[in-house]
């Protein structure tokens, strides 16, 4: 009757909601952490911006190994896909 539970104890409808919620809240938006970096960066010293950029040059080249990534994924699941 109703859903499966999660872990120990049945979960209530409400509950559910609330986990489901937690998790959507931490999804990342690109164009906040750009706009919150850029914030930053307008704000901080001279001595604290090369810090910034470097953390910024390492976030875009994890976004493009993690797109590059997706891609090889889809490339192979469209492989499998026309057998």
């Amino acid at each position: 009757m109703g859903r499966p539970r999660i872990g120990e104890t049945v979960m209530t409808a409400a509950e559910r909601q609330r986990r489901r919620r937690a998790k959507l809240r931490e999804t990342i938006d690109p164009a906040r952490v750009l706009a919150d970096l850029d914030r930053g960066y307008r704000r901080a010293f001279f001595a604290d911006q090369d810090a910034i950029r470097s953390g910024v040059r390492k976030l875009l080249a994890r976004w493009e190994k993690d797109v590059a990534a997706n891609k090889e994924w889809w490339r192979k699941q469209r492989k499998r896909s026309r057998r």
